[in-house]
């Protein structure tokens, strides 16, 4: 009886500390004008493209400069090449959050990208 008490204990521990342990990804909308966009390749030899969505923060008077990343894979590619520096983009992301730095994945992209003028 103590032996089996002792395993649910175990095991609940185990489930317990995956469910914490494991990152939420959640999807929201993001309209970023991105500072640089650069086509790069994967290990694979895959094409994506990462944006930087830059600006400045300020933190106990302090003002710095921050950009997060903003990667488009696969089917998202070809629309992604044509964005500039500069445009005003809106699209579906993907958020994960590692260590403090935040890092957005494209799940899709509006409509309405529109390219500066």
């Amino acid at each position: 009886m103590k032996r089996d008490i002792s395993i649910a204990l175990i095991v609940l521990a185990i489930v317990t500390f995956c469910w914490i342990a494991t990152p939420f990804a959640a999807d929201e909308v993001l309209t970023f004008n991105p500072s640089s966009v650069s086509v790069l390749k994967d290990r694979s030899g895959q094409e994506y493209v990462r944006m930087i969505n830059g600006g400045v923060k300020e933190l106990n008077g302090i003002k710095y400069s921050s950009g997060s990343t903003v990667n488009a894979y696969r089917e998202n590619v070809a629309a992604a090449k044509k964005i500039k520096p500069g445009d005003t983009v809106t699209c579906v992301v993907s958020k994960k959050d590692y260590n403090g730095t935040v890092y957005y994945t494209v799940l899709a992209f509006a409509p309405t990208a529109t390219a500066k003028k």
